[in-house]
């Protein structure tokens, strides 16, 4: 069997296993990376339990990878691999709050985030079959189904997600998709975040 993983910067989308015939295997297999990837390893174990390695270098389309979810349509992008600095320094407003916790590193693994919000039209959905009771509220603040979803619990964004067959970012996954390329807000260029 042979399996496939990036090494250096860049990352892997859903790498592929590929099963040995004859002492060969031929990996044909589109948008396997995205970034600034510049090796990948290729490995495989024998018989005997021993590992073979051969590198190889390729490059990288640098276009976004983005996917589109059957189940509510919604547009997805690959958020690349990485690690980034989260929390607040002592010199940030946010400094003051009880639940901030300093600067500390850390990585994450590749993940698929939706572009955009979900509206109002995608949530109010009858195939969630998910009882939702304020929709006079919402109406009020969004009047029509292109405006963003509002006024939802923690249980509400869970069981639509569940629904179309994902999950909600964590806090990490969250703010490291948010700052993208930016570094905190402590830098010259953070006003560019928003």
């Amino acid at each position: 069997m042979i399996i496939v993983t990036v090494h250096e910067r860049g990352s892997l989308a859903n790498g592929p296993s590929v099963p040995l015939v004859n002492n060969r295997a031929t990996i044909n297999y589109s948008g396997l990376a995205s970034g600034k990837v510049t090796t990948f390893i290729i490995s495989w174990k024998n018989t005997a339990g021993t590992v073979s390695t051969v590198n190889a270098s390729f490059q990288v389309n640098e276009k976004k990878l983005v996917e589109t979810e059957p189940k509510d349509g919604a547009e997805m992008v690959l958020i690349p691999a990485g690690s980034f600095e989260m929390g607040v320094s002592k010199d940030e407003p946010e400094a003051w709050m009880k639940r901030s916790r300093p600067m500390h590193t850390v990585e994450l693994d590749a993940f698929y985030m939706d572009v955009h919000e979900v509206t109002v039209g995608k949530f109010s959905v009858r195939e969630t079959g998910y009882e939702y009771d304020r929709w006079d509220w919402v109406a009020m603040w969004s009047p029509t189904g292109k405006h963003p979803m509002i006024l939802v619990t923690w249980d509400d964004a869970t069981a639509y997600a569940e629904w179309a067959g994902k999950r909600l970012p964590t806090e990490a996954e969250w703010e490291y998709a948010a700052r993208g390329r930016f570094a905190p807000r402590t830098s010259v260029l953070s006003s560019r975040i928003n």
